[in-house]
């Protein structure tokens, strides 16, 4: 790869990018985190969603069971 530059233009990109500091003053990266914490969500509906979603659409869940239908009829 071959860069040309046209005699006495500035080039600002280049510029900038000399002028970053690229993390080699001697802090050298660590594989360690302090205080390191993995958390985990899940994808579970309130239990009133499926009430929600009946009253508005007047149609239940395809994966409710009968008990559960009668539930939310009551």
């Amino acid at each position: 790869m071959e860069i040309k530059d046209k005699p006495g233009a500035e080039i600002l990109v280049a510029d900038h990018l000399s002028r970053l500091d690229n993390g080699e003053s001697g802090n050298p990266l660590s594989g360690c985190f302090p205080n390191e914490t993995l958390y985990a969500t899940t994808d579970k509906l309130p239990c009133y969603a499926n009430m929600v979603d009946y009253i508005v659409t007047k149609a239940f869940p395809i994966d409710l069971y009968r008990a559960q239908k009668e539930k939310i009829r009551a």
